[in-house]
């Protein structure tokens, strides 16, 4: 927690839970945002595309926990949501 916010570890031993708790997810979201910025698609060329889309859009929903509903749809997963209505 030094990283994000210089807390000092009598300040940690202090904390509560919940305080702990959030800053903790906070962090967890800083750094799947980092990660996606230096993550580059060209950077996995040994992954099939299905093993890499499934790794970005992880650290897609950990970095944007709140905008699962602005994931854009591919053509095919939306043929598959099609097909399940049918």
């Amino acid at each position: 927690m030094v990283r994000f916010y210089g807390f000092s570890d009598g300040d940690l031993v202090n904390m509560d839970m919940a305080t702990f708790s959030e800053y903790s997810t906070a962090m967890e979201i800083i750094e799947a945002r980092e990660t996606l910025v230096l993550t580059n698609v060209d950077a996995f060329p040994k992954l099939k595309e299905q093993a890499r889309s499934k790794y970005l859009n992880g650290l897609n929903k950990t970095a944007y926990p709140t905008r699962d509903s602005d994931r854009v749809v591919t053509t095919e997963e939306l043929a598959k949501i099609l097909q399940q209505g049918s």
